[in-house]
Formats: C-alpha cells, structure tokens, sequence
C-alpha cells in the first residue's frame, strides 16, 4: 500500500510531492532520511546501492557510509554484495510510530493482523537486546 500526499508549491497539478524534482539533500540527517525514504519510493524489498543512491539524490560513497552505519544500528541490513533492505530497527520504529498515531485504536487492529505484531522469524529471542 503506497500513501499519496497532497501536491506542494512547486509541484504540477497532479503531480505527488514523491515525484516533484527535488534539490540534493544538505544536512545529514536530511541525507540519512533521504535514504530511508528510497526505499519506501522503489519497488520491491532489497536494493543495489547505486539504485538508493540515485532515488535519495545522494552520490553512492556518502549513501555507503549512511547504509553501513544504518546497518550497525539494525535500520538497514545488508544482503549480499552491495544490496541492502530495511532492517527490523525500521519496522519497530513503524510499529511504534502506528501504535502511538492519533488513531491508534484503528491503527491497533491493524497491527494485529500484520506481520510485525511479534518479533520477525528470524529474530532471536535475544534480538533488540
């Protein structure tokens, strides 16, 4: 399920703030929330990292450091060879973001029925620890 937003000044009518060209981001925490968003922009689980790269509109070394230090920090992970995916740091923060959302009563049910209610297969009971 992708959520739109609505257009922006600067945007064409018509056209999600997604899609609106967008100048390189500057601080680092702006580049480190660029890559993150690349992955909720790109279809599919796993990504190389030049594909990051180019949708965060970061040049690939600064987007390696980001991923790499993402991926000591569980919020990345990477899967083989230059491609990497969320990590289960990213779905906690997402559950614990819908837990506490302003609807949270509608937001629970949907939370029950996800796959993310309890730790994923791969975690260990020691996991997030």
């Amino acid at each position: 399920m992708k959520i739109t937003t609505t257009p922006t000044t600067g945007a064409a009518s018509g056209q999600r703030r997604d899609d609106a060209p967008r100048k390189p981001p500057s601080s680092l925490a702006a580049r480190a929330f660029a890559v993150q968003q690349a992955f909720t922009r790109l279809p599919g689980d796993v990504h190389a990292l030049r594909v990051i790269a180019k949708t965060a509109g970061l040049d690939d070394a600064t987007t390696h450091r980001i991923l790499q230090t993402g991926v000591d920090d569980g919020v990345f992970e990477q899967v083989g060879r230059g491609r990497y995916g969320l990590g289960t740091g990213t779905a906690r923060a997402g559950v614990q973001a819908m837990a506490h959302s302003p609807g949270a009563a509608s937001t629970n049910r949907i939370l029950e029925g996800s796959r993310f209610s309890s730790p994923p297969p791969t975690c260990r009971p020691t996991c997030g620890r």
